[in-house]
Parts: structure tokens; C-alpha cells; sequence
């Protein structure tokens, strides 16, 4: 029997023997762990605490217990702590795992569908859909910021501040409604061109006195514009209070309470301070004090009611201005005028009252020449006597001509009869009986009449 360890060198004494035994139990089951050479122990099979809770190493790297793990401190890992690893669905990875760093990822092992983040300093975020069985609550207690997504009023929507004054909720199908002001810094539109005809409705304003619509500058104090609930609008400066209104005075009138009304269409102003003044540039100008209309820009023709049914004029009144043929009409049927057919010469279509038929008068001599004429409708006149001097016949012509005019001779003595015929428009043959060098001493007197002036 050899009397030294296997080495050949070591004496097998009681104090060797001790130190062999405590060697071969190193690391075996129902001896002592063992260290490795950095110092760490080694637990082949595991490790287990108390009666039930055991540790043990399936996989290189992995830590495995079918106990519970409660930790009063912090876990630390350089990649990712997991668990149910292996389950179909409810896997649960905290780390990293081929997804954005620091995240917590859900769902099946190496099939992560859903997770939460930081995706900067202060931002937590999910890729996925965040669902709350509750309200959600944003920077809570902050009086003016605090925000809740959920309950409102019976309603889903939101609430605004820490004493939830400000709301925004689903009020009806198809209708989102807050209880309070509502400010647009852009601007708001309603409808599109899938949704044409809707607008701004407002159907319980409970006073006429109600603005409903206003506007005004950034620097202004007061409104510019505003519509009130009875239908009334109002403008101003907007450095002081509106003064200047447009309403219905009653069915189918417009009425104001200013001093004027002013209308602008390019060079068209409108004013009715004490009247109604057109600023062109012709000018009109209907004063109400004195119920004169005023045209020209000075003012200086007018046209008012005289007397009870007559208007007036105290200038000049043309007609047909722009047009030569234009006609002054009387009566309800327009069938009675005035008109101007050609220079210097108007024609009636009737006769008017108190005017003479006799366009002129001629003064012919005992011997057949012509001694005078009266009267400018006839123009130039003319007279020659026709046949010998005892037929008595005249041929009297004129420049001026008239539609079928008709003659009246009066001799100076009652002693010869007389005869007329029409010769044309310009001419006409006068029979005075037997007026011979006998009578040398009596003149004829011829009137041409116009029949369209006879009534």
C-alpha cells in the first residue's frame, strides 16, 4: 500500500486525507459548490433557497425558476428580463430586443407586435393603439392644463382644466358640441364639396339684443361689424362703440337710425343726411326739407312739386336730348304726343286746345302780285296770277311744306265769291270769282290752314 497521494509526493497523513476528501466533493451533489477561476460559484444543476424555490440554467445565458421572484430592490440587465416566455400570446419582454431601446414589448417570443417606449427625454410612446377601459388623464392638477379624454356630460369627449369648466364632446350623431366659448384663431369652414349647403345656424338666441356675429381688428376696442338677434346690423370705427345701423322697419322696408345712408359703386355715392344726394358726374341731389330734386354738380336745376298734382321746372325742360325723334307723351294710354319731326317744326298727333289752324296769312293785290304774308310756317312765299286777268285765278307757292293744306281767300268787298283748290304740300290755286282792273282797288285776303291742327 502506497503510503503517498497519487502525486507520488503528498503523504497520505490525517491532515492530507482531510484536505482529498473536501476535493472530491467539490461541485458534487451532497457536497460544496466550487469556485471558478474568476471567483464565481459554480451550481451545475442550480441553485435552491429554503424547501421549493430553485434556480437553474436551461441555456446558456438564461435563468430559470418555476417559483416566484420577489426582488426588494432593482434588477439590472445588460440586455432584457422576460417572462412567459414560450406562451402564445402574453410573452412580455423588458429591454432590448430588436426593437427601440428601454421598451417593454408584448406578445409572442421573437414575434413582439406591441410595445411602449421612451422615445425621448419626457416621451413615452407606443407604436401601436394605447386603449383605456377609463378616463386618460393629461398633466393632472394643473388648473388651466390639465386634460382628461373620456367622460363628459353622458357623452365621450373631452374635459379641459382641473375644475373641467371647458368641454368638447360628441353631443349627437354627426355633432360635436362644447358648453362654452368657442375660438377659431384660423379661419372656419363649413362644408365642402362632398357637404355643399350647410352654414351657420343659430336657432335659440333668447334676445334680439343677442350679437350672434361680430368682427374686429386686433387693435380695435370695440367691433366693427355685428349682427344681433332681431336681424339688426351695426358698424363702427372700432375706437368707440358701432353708430351706424341697417334693419327691417317693417315688411318689405329697410330702415336706419343715422343721419345718412352712404352707398359707394365706383364714382356713386348715396346720402341721406337731409336728403339723398348722387355724387357723379352729372350729380343728384333730393333734399328732404324742401322736396326739391337738384341735378348738376352745383346744384343749379331743380324739379319740385308746385302745387297739388303739378310738378315743376324753372329752367329748361328738352326732351329727346340724345334721341331728335323723341316724344313728349300725355295720358294714362300714351296716346296723345309732342314730337319733333325736323328742324324747327313739331308735330301733334290731335289738336291742342287754343291753337290756331292757320299756318299764314297772304295779302294779295287787285293786280296779282303779292303784298304780303304773316306768319313764318309757310317759309318763303310766292303769288302768280294764271290765266288772263279777268279769271281771277291765283297759284300761291311756299317753301315750307304742310300735309294737305286747304286755303280760305277773303276778298275786300262782298262783291265777288271765292274758290280754292289744293294744288300739293307747297302750293295752292286761289278762285276769286270776277276780280277784273274794274276793282283795282281791292286786295284778296288768302289764309292757309294746316287740317291737322283743326279739331
Amino acid at each position: 500500500m502506497s503510503t503517498t497521494y497519487q502525486d507520488g509526493v503528498t503523504p497520505l497523513d490525517a491532515a492530507h486525507m482531510n484536505a482529498l476528501q473536501q476535493k472530491v466533493e467539490k461541485g458534487a451533489n451532497g457536497g460544496y459548490p466550487a469556485l471558478s477561476a474568476a471567483g464565481f460559484v459554480i451550481a451545475p444543476a442550480g441553485l435552491q433557497f429554503g424547501t421549493g424555490s430553485a434556480f437553474d440554467s436551461p441555456a446558456n445565458g438564461a435563468i430559470h425558476t418555476d417559483s416566484d421572484l420577489k426582488v426588494g430592490g432593482q434588477i439590472y440587465g445588460s440586455q432584457y428580463v422576460r417572462a412567459f416566455a414560450g406562451a402564445a400570446s402574453v410573452g412580455v419582454i423588458l429591454g432590448y430586443m430588436g426593437g427601440p431601446a428601454s421598451a417593454i414589448q408584448f406578445g409572442p417570443d421573437n414575434g413582439w407586435d406591441t410595445n411602449l417606449y421612451r422615445a425621448s427625454a419626457n416621451q413615452l410612446k407606443t407604436d401601436g393603439q394605447f386603449s383605456s377601459g377609463q378616463d386618460i388623464v393629461a398633466r393632472q392638477g394643473d388648473p388651466a392644463n390639465q386634460a382628461v379624454l373620456g367622460y363628459v356630460n353622458g357623452h365621450g369627449g373631452i374635459l379641459l382644466g382641473s375644475a373641467a369648466d371647458t368641454n368638447l364632446y360628441r353631443a349627437a350623431a354627426g355633432t360635436l358640441q362644447t358648453d362654452g366659448a368657442l375660438t377659431v384663431a384660423q379661419g372656419l369652414l363649413i362644408g365642402n364639396a362632398a357637404n355643399p349647403g350647410y352654414a351657420i345656424s343659430l336657432n335659440y338666441t333668447d334676445t334680439g339684443a343677442r350679437i350672434w356675429l361680430a368682427q374686429k381688428l386686433a387693435s380695435d376696442a370695440y367691433n366693427r361689424f355685428a349682427v344681433y338677434g332681431d336681424g339688426t346690423v351695426k358698424w363702427g370705427a372700432g375706437n368707440n362703440p358701432t353708430d351706424t345701423n341697417l334693419y327691417r322697419s317693417a315688411a318689405g322696408y329697410l330702415g336706419h337710425d343715422n343721419n345718412g345712408l352712404i352707398l359707394y359703386h365706383g364714382d356713386l355715392i348715396t346720402y341721406g343726411g337731409t336728403g339723398l344726394f348722387v355724387h357723379n358726374p352729372g350729380g343728384l341731389y333730393m333734399d328732404r326739407s324742401d322736396a326739391f330734386v337738384y341735378f348738376g354738380p352745383s346744384q343749379d336745376t331743380k324739379l319740385y312739386r308746385s302745387g297739388t298734382g303739378t310738378i315743376a321746372v324753372d329752367q329748361n325742360f328738352l326732351v329727346g336730348g340724345s334721341n331728335p325723334s323723341a316724344g313728349l307723351y300725355f295720358g294714362s294710354a300714351g296716346d296723345t304726343y309732342i314730337q319733333r319731326t325736323s328742324p324747327g317744326k313739331i308735330n301733334v298727333n290731335g289738336v291742342p286746345a287754343g291753337v290756331s289752324p292757320i299756318v299764314g296769312i297772304i295779302v294779295i293785290n287787285a293786280n296779282g302780285t303779292l303784298k304780303n304774308a304773316y306768319g313764318s310756317g309757310l317759309g318763303t312765299v310766292s303769288v302768280a296770277r294764271t290765266s288772263g286777268q279777268a279769271t281771277g285765278l291765283y297759284d300761291i307757292t311756299w317753301t315750307t311744306a304742310i300735309g294737305t293744306p286747304l286755303a280760305h281767300a277773303t276778298p275786300m268787298t262782298d262783291m265777288v265769291s271765292v274758290q280754292t283748290a289744293a294744288l300739293s304740300t307747297t302750293s295752292m290755286r286761289v278762285t276769286c270769282g270776277v276780280h277784273n282792273v274794274s276793282y283795282v282797288d281791292t286786295d284778296v285776303v288768302v289764309s292757309i290752314l294746316d287740317p291737322s291742327r283743326m279739331s
